[in-house]
């Protein structure tokens, strides 16, 4: 009798524990198709019943001098990306505001941090929503600017979607849970830019000594090309771009308890097994 309810409490912690486990998915975001014209600088996508919706945001470094200013977004502050450029392979690249007044610097068929040659520098970043908490293990693009060994992407968790108006820094101070950076890798042994559709470049960001964001779990999260606020070298800026196509998160499947009302697990069994120890105490003595 006493082995038997051992090996019903073995199996029930058994099931609390997988009840725990993540289930990890992966958002594809080369399905989505451009409008034929207009600009088009949002979309989303549902991935294992996971609604998934990105935008594109940037700074406007230059935004002052080439236009006279803005009295919403001004200079130096994040206002959404004009358009969406998509690789031929479905990755997203954005055309920032800056690049759409001047069109002689940065480069527009990419997210990056380009243009500090042109004696400005905007940090294109694309928000990632999610309709429910998810940690974010990974990302694909399609096409990265350089060599492998020189692009790095940052990666950030955020607690809220106030991106307009400010800067990366305050973002990075007042709205980030968790934040850092990874090296892009290449997962095929092909290279280009038009080439097989089995190309794709990677970067990690759960398991990566850079990046604090692993078990991390948020609705709101920022991929982008190398923003050193978030972490990182400074001088490592200035030659990142990439075009995501898509992106591997997990949801936290268990559901913990109430507060108050409900005893925990461990607690329940540890009753039941007293319990079974004192009746069989009891039917000794007798």
């Amino acid at each position: 009798m006493l082995l038997n309810i051992s090996k019903l409490s073995i199996a029930g912690l058994a099931l609390m524990s997988a009840s725990a486990l993540a289930s990890t998915s992966y958002a594809d975001f080369s399905t989505v198709t451009a409008p034929s014209s207009g600009n088009f600088n949002s979309f989303s996508v549902l991935s294992n019943g996971v609604t998934v919706s990105v935008s594109g945001w940037s700074d406007t470094a230059n935004f002052s001098n080439s236009e006279g200013g803005n009295p919403l977004t001004g200079d130096d502050k994040i206002t959404e990306a004009v358009d969406f450029d998509q690789h031929p392979l479905g990755g997203w690249a954005m055309t920032n505001l800056d690049e759409q007044n001047t069109n002689t610097c940065g480069y527009h068929h990419s997210a990056d941090n380009l243009g500090s040659d042109c004696g400005y520098q905007d940090f294109d970043m694309f928000l990632i929503e999610f309709s429910e908490a998810v940690n974010l293990s990974s990302a694909t693009y399609a096409w990265r600017l350089g060599t492998t060994s020189n692009n790095q992407v940052t990666v950030a968790a955020l607690n809220d979607t106030n991106l307009e108006g400010e800067n990366w820094l305050d973002v990075a101070n007042d709205q980030t849970i968790a934040s850092g950076y990874s090296q892009l890798e290449n997962i095929s042994s092909t290279s280009g830019y038009y080439v097989n559709q089995s190309t794709r470049y990677l970067s990690n960001f759960d398991d990566n000594s850079n990046s604090n964001t692993t078990d991390v779990y948020s609705n709101f999260w920022l991929v982008g090309a190398l923003n050193s606020v978030f972490g990182g070298n400074e001088a490592d800026e200035g030659n990142d771009g990439l075009k995501i196509s898509g992106v591997s998160f997990s949801t936290n499947t268990s559901t913990p308890p109430p507060a108050t009302s409900v005893p925990e697990p461990t607690s329940i069994m540890m009753f039941g097994l007293a319990l079974v120890g004192f009746a069989a105490s009891r039917r000794k003595t007798k």
